[in-house]
Protein backbone atom coordinates (compact mmCIF):
# COMPACT_ATOMS: atom_id res chain seq x y z
CA UNK A 1 0.00 0.00 0.00
CA UNK A 2 1.23 3.43 -0.92
CA UNK A 3 2.25 5.76 1.94
CA UNK A 4 1.81 8.89 -0.06
CA UNK A 5 1.33 10.41 -4.19
CA UNK A 6 5.04 10.99 -5.74
CA UNK A 7 3.71 14.78 -5.63
CA UNK A 8 3.85 14.32 -1.96
CA UNK A 9 7.47 12.66 -1.79
CA UNK A 10 8.73 15.43 -3.16
CA UNK A 11 6.99 18.28 -1.72
CA UNK A 12 8.07 16.77 1.41
CA UNK A 13 11.45 16.35 0.16
CA UNK A 14 11.87 19.89 -0.98
CA UNK A 15 10.11 20.91 2.52
CA UNK A 16 13.99 19.19 4.18
CA UNK A 17 16.11 20.57 1.49
CA UNK A 18 14.69 24.10 2.77
CA UNK A 19 15.72 23.59 6.40
CA UNK A 20 18.92 23.69 7.95
CA UNK A 21 20.67 20.27 7.44
CA UNK A 22 23.87 17.95 7.73
CA UNK A 23 24.76 14.51 6.52
CA UNK A 24 24.49 12.61 9.49
CA UNK A 25 24.95 8.99 8.86
CA UNK A 26 22.49 6.89 10.38
CA UNK A 27 20.48 9.53 11.12
CA UNK A 28 16.53 9.96 9.99
CA UNK A 29 16.10 13.52 10.91
CA UNK A 30 16.89 14.03 14.72
CA UNK A 31 17.51 17.51 15.49
CA UNK A 32 20.64 17.86 16.21
CA UNK A 33 21.78 19.13 20.16
CA UNK A 34 23.51 18.55 22.96
CA UNK A 35 20.61 15.71 24.12
CA UNK A 36 21.77 13.62 21.43
CA UNK A 37 25.05 15.15 19.95
CA UNK A 38 27.14 12.07 21.73
CA UNK A 39 24.88 9.45 20.24
CA UNK A 40 25.57 10.66 16.50
CA UNK A 41 29.49 10.96 16.94
CA UNK A 42 30.11 6.95 18.33
CA UNK A 43 26.99 5.37 16.37
CA UNK A 44 29.43 4.28 13.56
CA UNK A 45 32.76 4.38 11.80
CA UNK A 46 32.14 7.30 9.60
CA UNK A 47 30.24 9.61 12.44
CA UNK A 48 33.35 8.78 14.49
CA UNK A 49 36.06 9.64 12.48
CA UNK A 50 34.31 12.87 11.22
CA UNK A 51 32.72 13.40 15.05
CA UNK A 52 34.93 16.90 15.40
CA UNK A 53 32.88 18.17 11.95
CA UNK A 54 29.62 16.92 13.19
CA UNK A 55 29.63 18.62 16.57
CA UNK A 56 30.90 22.16 14.84
CA UNK A 57 28.69 21.81 11.92
CA UNK A 58 25.85 19.35 12.62
CA UNK A 59 24.10 21.40 15.85
CA UNK A 60 21.21 23.20 15.51
CA UNK A 61 20.51 21.37 12.37
CA UNK A 62 18.24 17.82 11.24
CA UNK A 63 20.97 14.95 10.82
CA UNK A 64 20.33 12.76 7.47
CA UNK A 65 22.22 10.40 5.25
CA UNK A 66 21.15 9.32 2.02
CA UNK A 67 19.00 6.75 2.37
CA UNK A 68 18.01 7.06 6.07
CA UNK A 69 16.34 10.53 4.00
CA UNK A 70 14.13 8.82 2.05
CA UNK A 71 13.11 6.42 4.87
CA UNK A 72 12.76 9.35 7.61
CA UNK A 73 10.16 11.29 4.97
CA UNK A 74 8.12 7.43 4.66
CA UNK A 75 8.60 7.36 8.01
CA UNK A 76 6.63 10.98 8.73
CA UNK A 77 9.49 13.27 9.68
CA UNK A 78 7.84 16.67 9.82
CA UNK A 79 10.73 18.72 10.92
CA UNK A 80 9.66 18.55 14.53
CA UNK A 81 12.84 19.80 16.65
CA UNK A 82 10.85 18.26 19.86
CA UNK A 83 10.73 14.86 18.55
CA UNK A 84 13.25 12.20 19.06
CA UNK A 85 13.72 11.47 15.16
CA UNK A 86 12.45 15.22 14.19
CA UNK A 87 8.62 13.28 13.57
CA UNK A 88 9.85 10.20 12.29
CA UNK A 89 8.17 7.11 13.56
CA UNK A 90 10.75 4.45 12.84
CA UNK A 91 9.95 1.58 10.37
CA UNK A 92 6.09 2.96 10.38
CA UNK A 93 4.03 2.49 7.47
CA UNK A 94 5.08 -0.46 6.20
CA UNK A 95 8.22 0.60 5.21
CA UNK A 96 11.46 -1.29 6.28
CA UNK A 97 14.63 0.01 7.92
CA UNK A 98 17.19 -1.16 4.65
CA UNK A 99 19.96 0.48 3.33
CA UNK A 100 20.69 2.21 -0.51
CA UNK A 101 21.56 -1.11 -1.95
CA UNK A 102 18.55 -3.21 -0.38
CA UNK A 103 16.24 -0.30 -1.11
CA UNK A 104 16.69 -0.07 -5.26
CA UNK A 105 16.46 -3.75 -5.09
CA UNK A 106 12.82 -3.84 -4.20
CA UNK A 107 11.76 -0.87 -6.24
CA UNK A 108 9.60 -1.34 -9.38
CA UNK A 109 10.19 -1.00 -12.89
CA UNK A 110 13.90 -0.47 -12.49
CA UNK A 111 16.25 0.52 -15.58
CA UNK A 112 19.43 1.96 -16.58
CA UNK A 113 17.63 4.17 -19.04
CA UNK A 114 17.21 7.21 -17.79
CA UNK A 115 15.45 8.92 -21.08
CA UNK A 116 11.81 7.98 -19.52
CA UNK A 117 12.11 8.15 -15.69
CA UNK A 118 9.26 10.07 -13.85
CA UNK A 119 9.23 12.70 -11.07
CA UNK A 120 9.60 10.65 -7.66
CA UNK A 121 11.49 7.73 -8.71
CA UNK A 122 14.37 6.66 -6.58
CA UNK A 123 17.87 7.02 -8.35
CA UNK A 124 20.67 5.24 -7.60
CA UNK A 125 24.20 4.01 -7.78
CA UNK A 126 26.26 1.13 -5.43
CA UNK A 127 26.17 2.59 -1.69
CA UNK A 128 24.39 5.58 -2.80
CA UNK A 129 20.74 6.64 -3.72
CA UNK A 130 18.36 10.23 -4.00
CA UNK A 131 14.94 11.28 -5.80
CA UNK A 132 14.70 11.94 -9.16
CA UNK A 133 12.34 15.84 -8.39
CA UNK A 134 11.80 16.71 -12.33
CA UNK A 135 13.12 19.06 -14.64
CA UNK A 136 16.52 17.08 -14.59
CA UNK A 137 17.45 17.15 -10.96
CA UNK A 138 17.51 15.03 -7.44
CA UNK A 139 17.24 15.49 -4.13
CA UNK A 140 20.36 13.59 -2.42
CA UNK A 141 21.78 13.42 1.12
CA UNK A 142 25.42 13.45 0.50
CA UNK A 143 28.63 14.68 2.03
CA UNK A 144 29.91 15.57 -1.39
CA UNK A 145 29.88 19.34 -2.33
CA UNK A 146 27.71 20.95 0.58
CA UNK A 147 27.31 18.07 3.00
CA UNK A 148 23.48 17.70 3.72
CA UNK A 149 20.56 17.78 1.96
CA UNK A 150 20.84 19.31 -1.57
CA UNK A 151 19.33 19.70 -4.98
CA UNK A 152 21.62 18.52 -7.73
CA UNK A 153 21.28 17.73 -11.92
CA UNK A 154 20.54 14.24 -12.76
CA UNK A 155 23.83 13.95 -15.26
CA UNK A 156 22.20 11.02 -17.46
CA UNK A 157 19.54 13.43 -18.56
CA UNK A 158 22.28 16.42 -18.88
CA UNK A 159 24.10 18.93 -16.96
CA UNK A 160 22.32 21.63 -15.51
CA UNK A 161 23.84 25.35 -14.70
CA UNK A 162 24.95 25.80 -11.03
CA UNK A 163 24.10 22.80 -9.86
CA UNK A 164 26.22 20.00 -9.13
CA UNK A 165 25.90 16.92 -11.31
CA UNK A 166 26.50 13.17 -10.98
CA UNK A 167 25.53 10.40 -13.10
CA UNK A 168 23.58 7.50 -11.33
CA UNK A 169 23.39 3.96 -12.70
CA UNK A 170 19.70 2.82 -12.19
CA UNK A 171 16.15 4.22 -11.22
CA UNK A 172 13.10 2.87 -10.38
CA UNK A 173 9.51 3.26 -8.87
CA UNK A 174 9.52 2.72 -5.05
CA UNK A 175 6.53 0.08 -3.85
CA UNK A 176 5.88 2.68 -1.00
CA UNK A 177 4.85 5.30 -3.43
CA UNK A 178 1.74 6.28 -5.62
CA UNK A 179 2.90 6.97 -9.65
CA UNK A 180 -1.11 6.58 -11.22
CA UNK A 181 -0.60 10.52 -11.58
CA UNK A 182 2.72 11.38 -12.82
CA UNK A 183 4.03 11.90 -16.71
CA UNK A 184 7.34 11.81 -17.71
CA UNK A 185 8.33 15.80 -18.01
CA UNK A 186 10.46 17.84 -19.88
CA UNK A 187 12.06 20.17 -18.37
CA UNK A 188 11.27 24.04 -18.25
CA UNK A 189 13.01 25.83 -20.74
CA UNK A 190 13.72 29.99 -21.29
CA UNK A 191 12.14 30.21 -25.02
CA UNK A 192 14.80 33.01 -25.97
CA UNK A 193 19.04 32.17 -25.93
CA UNK A 194 20.73 34.14 -23.78
CA UNK A 195 23.40 35.10 -26.41
CA UNK A 196 20.29 36.59 -28.01
CA UNK A 197 19.01 38.91 -25.40
CA UNK A 198 20.82 41.93 -26.34
CA UNK A 199 19.37 41.84 -29.99
CA UNK A 200 15.63 40.66 -28.94
CA UNK A 201 15.43 43.37 -26.25
CA UNK A 202 16.82 46.26 -28.32
CA UNK A 203 13.67 44.93 -30.85
CA UNK A 204 11.54 44.81 -28.38
CA UNK A 205 11.58 47.90 -26.92
CA UNK A 206 11.79 50.04 -30.35
CA UNK A 207 8.52 48.11 -30.75
CA UNK A 208 6.97 48.90 -27.77
CA UNK A 209 8.01 52.67 -27.72
CA UNK A 210 7.99 53.50 -31.17
CA UNK A 211 11.66 55.66 -30.16
CA UNK A 212 14.75 54.44 -30.77
CA UNK A 213 15.72 57.10 -28.36
CA UNK A 214 13.54 55.74 -26.15
CA UNK A 215 14.19 52.08 -26.73
CA UNK A 216 17.94 53.26 -26.07
CA UNK A 217 17.37 54.79 -22.73
CA UNK A 218 14.72 51.83 -21.47
CA UNK A 219 17.48 49.69 -22.51
CA UNK A 220 20.24 51.45 -20.78
CA UNK A 221 18.41 51.56 -17.67
CA UNK A 222 18.02 47.90 -17.52
CA UNK A 223 21.52 47.24 -18.12
CA UNK A 224 22.64 49.05 -15.58
CA UNK A 225 19.96 47.20 -12.82
CA UNK A 226 20.60 43.24 -14.45
CA UNK A 227 23.51 43.40 -17.53
CA UNK A 228 19.72 42.15 -19.53
CA UNK A 229 19.98 39.08 -17.56
CA UNK A 230 16.50 38.01 -17.21
CA UNK A 231 17.74 35.56 -14.48
CA UNK A 232 19.83 37.80 -12.19
CA UNK A 233 19.29 37.68 -8.96
CA UNK A 234 20.67 40.75 -6.68
CA UNK A 235 23.97 40.16 -6.34
CA UNK A 236 24.29 40.61 -2.47
CA UNK A 237 21.35 38.09 -2.07
CA UNK A 238 23.13 35.18 -3.73
CA UNK A 239 24.96 34.81 -0.23
CA UNK A 240 22.09 35.06 2.30
CA UNK A 241 19.99 32.69 0.52
CA UNK A 242 22.12 30.60 -0.74
CA UNK A 243 21.87 30.24 -4.07
CA UNK A 244 22.97 31.82 -7.12
CA UNK A 245 21.36 32.73 -10.63
CA UNK A 246 20.82 29.43 -12.25
CA UNK A 247 19.72 27.68 -8.75
CA UNK A 248 17.56 30.70 -7.50
CA UNK A 249 15.68 30.23 -11.13
CA UNK A 250 15.80 26.90 -10.89
CA UNK A 251 14.21 26.17 -7.34
CA UNK A 252 11.50 28.98 -8.21
CA UNK A 253 10.24 27.66 -11.19
CA UNK A 254 10.23 23.91 -9.63
CA UNK A 255 8.64 25.38 -6.12
CA UNK A 256 10.87 24.41 -4.16
CA UNK A 257 11.24 28.33 -2.69
CA UNK A 258 8.67 29.57 -1.66
CA UNK A 259 9.48 33.18 -0.87
CA UNK A 260 10.17 33.94 -3.56
CA UNK A 261 7.37 37.07 -3.61
CA UNK A 262 8.94 38.09 0.39
CA UNK A 263 12.78 37.46 -0.17
CA UNK A 264 13.56 41.45 -0.77
CA UNK A 265 15.92 40.40 -3.54
CA UNK A 266 15.95 42.22 -6.52
CA UNK A 267 15.06 39.90 -9.70
CA UNK A 268 15.19 39.93 -13.14
CA UNK A 269 15.56 42.47 -16.16
CA UNK A 270 13.64 45.27 -13.91
CA UNK A 271 15.53 43.93 -10.97
CA UNK A 272 11.84 43.76 -9.08
CA UNK A 273 11.77 44.03 -5.09
CA UNK A 274 8.80 45.15 -3.79
CA UNK A 275 6.85 42.21 -3.11
CA UNK A 276 3.47 42.96 -4.67
CA UNK A 277 5.69 43.74 -8.24
CA UNK A 278 7.45 40.20 -7.50
CA UNK A 279 3.68 38.38 -6.83
CA UNK A 280 2.58 39.97 -10.31
CA UNK A 281 5.79 38.84 -12.06
CA UNK A 282 5.38 35.25 -10.40
CA UNK A 283 1.61 35.01 -11.20
CA UNK A 284 2.31 36.47 -14.60
CA UNK A 285 4.98 33.62 -14.99
CA UNK A 286 2.47 30.82 -14.23
CA UNK A 287 -0.34 31.53 -16.34
CA UNK A 288 2.10 31.62 -19.73
CA UNK A 289 3.53 28.26 -17.66
CA UNK A 290 7.27 30.13 -18.68
CA UNK A 291 9.86 29.90 -16.21
CA UNK A 292 10.75 33.07 -14.60
CA UNK A 293 13.38 33.83 -15.88
CA UNK A 294 11.93 33.75 -19.14
CA UNK A 295 12.95 36.95 -21.17
CA UNK A 296 10.16 37.20 -23.78
CA UNK A 297 7.31 36.63 -20.68
CA UNK A 298 9.86 39.95 -18.46
CA UNK A 299 9.47 41.74 -21.48
CA UNK A 300 5.66 41.46 -21.71
CA UNK A 301 5.16 41.94 -18.05
CA UNK A 302 7.49 45.31 -18.25
CA UNK A 303 5.19 46.18 -20.85
CA UNK A 304 2.23 45.89 -18.68
CA UNK A 305 3.81 47.51 -15.65
CA UNK A 306 4.81 50.85 -17.94
CA UNK A 307 1.21 51.09 -18.85
CA UNK A 308 0.37 51.84 -15.30
CA UNK A 309 3.13 54.89 -15.43
CA UNK A 310 1.77 56.80 -18.64
CA UNK A 311 4.77 59.58 -17.75
CA UNK A 312 7.38 57.65 -18.61
CA UNK A 313 5.69 55.80 -21.76
CA UNK A 314 4.88 59.23 -23.18
CA UNK A 315 8.78 60.59 -22.08
CA UNK A 316 10.13 57.37 -24.17
CA UNK A 317 7.93 57.99 -26.96
CA UNK A 318 8.85 61.70 -27.38
CA UNK A 319 12.32 61.93 -26.34
CA UNK A 320 14.89 63.91 -28.48
CA UNK A 321 18.04 62.25 -27.21
CA UNK A 322 18.65 58.99 -25.07
CA UNK A 323 19.43 61.22 -21.70
CA UNK A 324 15.96 62.63 -21.80
CA UNK A 325 14.51 59.23 -22.22
CA UNK A 326 17.02 56.95 -19.47
CA UNK A 327 16.38 59.99 -17.11
CA UNK A 328 12.81 59.49 -17.44
CA UNK A 329 13.14 55.58 -16.88
CA UNK A 330 15.47 56.16 -14.30
CA UNK A 331 13.31 59.04 -11.92
CA UNK A 332 10.19 57.66 -13.00
CA UNK A 333 10.51 53.98 -13.32
CA UNK A 334 13.37 52.27 -11.73
CA UNK A 335 13.64 54.83 -9.08
CA UNK A 336 17.05 53.30 -7.33
CA UNK A 337 18.44 54.98 -4.22
CA UNK A 338 21.25 56.89 -6.03
CA UNK A 339 19.73 59.39 -8.61
CA UNK A 340 22.85 61.93 -8.60
CA UNK A 341 23.78 62.91 -11.97
CA UNK A 342 26.63 60.90 -12.10
CA UNK A 343 23.89 57.88 -11.72
CA UNK A 344 22.36 59.25 -14.14
CA UNK A 345 25.33 60.01 -16.75
CA UNK A 346 26.26 56.00 -16.18
CA UNK A 347 22.94 55.17 -17.32
CA UNK A 348 22.70 57.26 -20.21
CA UNK A 349 25.86 56.25 -21.99
CA UNK A 350 24.81 52.60 -21.69
CA UNK A 351 22.02 53.49 -23.46
CA UNK A 352 23.80 55.88 -25.90
CA UNK A 353 26.46 52.96 -26.93
CA UNK A 354 23.06 50.62 -27.97
CA UNK A 355 21.64 53.63 -29.56
CA UNK A 356 25.21 53.45 -31.46
CA UNK A 357 25.13 50.08 -31.80
CA UNK A 358 21.56 49.58 -33.51
CA UNK A 359 19.42 52.87 -34.29
CA UNK A 360 23.00 53.27 -36.40
CA UNK A 361 23.39 57.10 -35.74
CA UNK A 362 27.01 56.54 -36.09
CA UNK A 363 28.40 57.28 -39.72
CA UNK A 364 30.89 55.06 -39.48
CA UNK A 365 30.58 51.70 -41.20
CA UNK A 366 30.64 48.63 -38.87
CA UNK A 367 31.19 45.15 -40.87
CA UNK A 368 31.29 42.57 -39.02
CA UNK A 369 29.04 43.31 -36.17
CA UNK A 370 32.06 42.49 -33.62
CA UNK A 371 32.72 44.98 -30.72
CA UNK A 372 35.54 45.80 -28.02
CA UNK A 373 34.12 47.52 -25.29
CA UNK A 374 35.27 49.15 -22.34
CA UNK A 375 33.78 47.90 -19.04
CA UNK A 376 34.08 51.55 -17.18
CA UNK A 377 31.04 53.40 -17.89
CA UNK A 378 31.46 57.48 -18.11
CA UNK A 379 30.66 59.67 -15.19
CA UNK A 380 29.72 63.04 -16.54
CA UNK A 381 27.70 64.57 -19.65
CA UNK A 382 28.47 67.82 -21.46
CA UNK A 383 26.29 68.30 -24.40
CA UNK A 384 29.07 70.72 -25.78
CA UNK A 385 31.64 67.98 -26.32
CA UNK A 386 28.88 65.74 -28.59
CA UNK A 387 30.54 65.64 -32.23
CA UNK A 388 33.07 64.28 -34.58
CA UNK A 389 36.63 64.45 -33.41
CA UNK A 390 40.09 63.27 -35.11
CA UNK A 391 43.43 62.23 -33.38
CA UNK A 392 45.84 64.61 -33.52
CA UNK A 393 48.17 61.27 -32.35
CA UNK A 394 48.16 57.59 -32.32
CA UNK A 395 46.45 57.21 -29.53
CA UNK A 396 45.24 54.22 -26.96
CA UNK A 397 41.72 53.77 -26.32
CA UNK A 398 41.56 53.04 -23.22
CA UNK A 399 39.31 50.92 -20.23
CA UNK A 400 38.51 53.77 -18.37
CA UNK A 401 40.16 57.22 -17.94
CA UNK A 402 43.29 57.74 -16.98
CA UNK A 403 47.16 55.74 -18.49
CA UNK A 404 46.82 53.48 -15.72
CA UNK A 405 44.01 51.98 -17.60
CA UNK A 406 44.14 49.29 -19.63
CA UNK A 407 44.66 49.79 -23.26
CA UNK A 408 41.77 48.14 -26.07
CA UNK A 409 43.38 49.57 -29.10
CA UNK A 410 45.80 51.76 -30.86
CA UNK A 411 44.30 54.37 -32.62
CA UNK A 412 45.83 55.71 -35.87
CA UNK A 413 46.42 59.16 -36.23
CA UNK A 414 43.80 61.25 -38.14
CA UNK A 415 41.37 58.93 -37.27
CA UNK A 416 37.94 60.07 -37.09
CA UNK A 417 35.81 59.15 -33.77
CA UNK A 418 32.59 59.74 -32.38
CA UNK A 419 31.57 61.79 -29.23
CA UNK A 420 28.43 62.03 -28.00
CA UNK A 421 28.74 64.38 -24.61
CA UNK A 422 30.14 61.60 -22.48
CA UNK A 423 33.39 61.71 -20.56
CA UNK A 424 35.11 60.80 -17.32
CA UNK A 425 37.77 62.71 -15.19
CA UNK A 426 41.50 60.95 -15.03
CA UNK A 427 43.14 61.89 -11.07
CA UNK A 428 44.72 65.11 -12.87
CA UNK A 429 41.15 66.57 -13.93
CA UNK A 430 41.61 66.04 -17.32
CA UNK A 431 38.31 64.85 -19.61
CA UNK A 432 38.62 61.32 -21.07
CA UNK A 433 35.74 61.10 -23.96
CA UNK A 434 34.18 58.21 -24.13
CA UNK A 435 34.15 57.45 -27.86
CA UNK A 436 33.27 54.96 -30.80
CA UNK A 437 34.44 53.92 -33.77
CA UNK A 438 35.17 51.36 -36.49
CA UNK A 439 37.88 49.64 -37.49
CA UNK A 440 38.89 46.90 -39.64
CA UNK A 441 35.25 45.81 -39.01
CA UNK A 442 35.07 46.28 -35.73
CA UNK A 443 33.52 48.74 -32.99
CA UNK A 444 35.40 49.95 -30.34
CA UNK A 445 34.07 52.03 -27.68
CA UNK A 446 36.21 53.49 -24.61
CA UNK A 447 37.82 56.30 -22.89
CA UNK A 448 40.76 58.43 -25.11
CA UNK A 449 42.57 61.69 -23.94
CA UNK A 450 40.83 64.72 -24.81
CA UNK A 451 44.03 66.39 -25.09
CA UNK A 452 44.85 64.41 -28.69
CA UNK A 453 41.03 64.77 -29.95
CA UNK A 454 40.38 67.49 -32.28
CA UNK A 455 36.70 68.60 -33.54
Amino acid sequence: MAVMTAAELIAKLKGAQAQPTYYVMGCFGAYISDKNIKRYTTNNDYNRKNAAAIKKNAMGKFGFDCVCLIKGILWGWNANKSATYGGATYTSNGVPDIGADSMIKVCKDVSTDFSKIIPGEAVWLSGHIGVYIGDGLVIECTPKWENKVQITACENIGKVAGYNSRRWTKHGKLPYVDYSAVQAQAPIQNTTPVQDNEKTIWDYLVKLTGNTYGAAGLMGNLYAESGLKPGNLQNSYEKSLGMNDAQYVAAVDSGAYTNFVKDSAGFGLAQWTYWSRKQNLLQFAKARKASIADLNMQLDFLTQELRGYPGVMRALQGANNVREASDAVLTGFERPKDQSESAKAKRASYGQAYYDKYAKANTQPVSSGKEVKASHAAQKMDKSLAGTYKTTADLHLRNGAGTSEKSLVIIPKGTQVKCYGYYSLDNTGVKWLYIQLAMNGITYVGFSSSKYLKK
